[in-house]
C-alpha cells in the first residue's frame, strides 16, 4: 500500500480527549480548523478527480479512509450554518463513495440540491447541481431535469471566462441523460444539446 500510514484513537481514549478538549474551551475552535481542513482537501480532490491524471478506482480509495471525517465535518458545518464548507466535502464524497452506499449517496445529494441556492454562483454552486442532477435515482424525476438545467445554465455562464470547457460538457452530459429519462424534451431539444456536446469534445 502505498498511501500514507493512518492511525485511529481507541474509542475510550477519543472520548477522554474530547472531553479534556471541552474542559479547556478548545473543542469548537478544533472542529471548525477540522471542517475547514476537510473542505480545502475535498476541493483539491474535486479538481484531481476530472484532471486526468488520476483513475475513479485510485482516485476513490484515496479518499474513502476520511469519509468518516468527511460527515463529522458535514455535521459540524451543517450546524454552523457554513453551506459553502457542507458542499466543497459533501459533493466530493458523493463521488467517492461506491455505488453499493446509495442511501448515502443520495442523502448528500439532496444536501447539495437543498444548499445550492445558499451558495454564491460559481464554481461550488455548479458542483452542488451537478451532484444533485441523479436522473435515475431521484424521487422525482421532473426536479431531475430542472436541477440539470440550472446546472447546464449556471455552466455556460462560467465558460465565457473558462480555460477549460470541461465543466460545461459535464453539466451538459447530465441533462441530457435527464432528459433521456424524464423523456419531457423534444427530440430536437436533445439533438441540439447532443451536437453541442460533440462540438466540446477534445481528443
Amino acid at each position: 500500500d502505498e498511501r500514507d500510514p493512518r492511525y485511529k484513537l481507541l474509542e475510550s481514549q477519543r472520548l477522554l480527549a474530547v472531553e479534556q478538549l471541552r474542559a479547556a474551551g478548545e473543542d469548537e475552535v478544533l472542529r471548525r480548523r477540522h471542517a475547514h481542513a476537510l473542505a480545502a482537501a475535498f476541493a483539491a480532490a474535486w479538481d484531481e478527480r476530472w484532471s486526468g491524471r488520476i483513475g475513479m478506482e485510485p482516485w476513490a480509495s484515496r479518499l474513502l479512509p476520511d469519509a468518516s471525517n468527511a460527515r463529522d465535518a458535514i455535521a459540524w458545518a451543517r450546524a454552523a450554518g457554513e453551506p459553502a464548507l457542507v458542499v466543497a466535502i459533501a459533493a466530493t464524497l458523493f463521488h467517492a463513495l461506491p455505488r453499493s452506499a446509495h442511501p448515502e449517496r443520495m442523502a448528500l445529494a439532496d444536501l447539495c440540491e437543498a444548499l445550492a441556492e445558499q451558495l454564491v454562483p460559481g464554481p461550488l454552486q455548479l458542483r452542488a447541481w451537478e451532484a444533485a442532477v441523479r436522473p435515475l435515482y431521484h424521487r422525482q424525476q421532473q426536479q431531475s431535469l430542472a436541477v440539470g438545467g440550472k446546472a447546464v445554465a449556471l455552466a455556460r455562464a462560467l465558460d465565457r471566462a473558462a480555460a477549460d470547457r470541461w465543466p460545461l460538457y459535464q453539466a451538459l452530459s447530465g441533462w441530457i441523460c435527464a432528459a433521456s429519462v424524464v423523456a419531457q424534451p423534444s427530440a430536437q431539444a436533445l439533438r441540439e444539446a447532443l451536437a453541442e456536446l460533440g462540438t466540446l469534445e477534445d481528443p
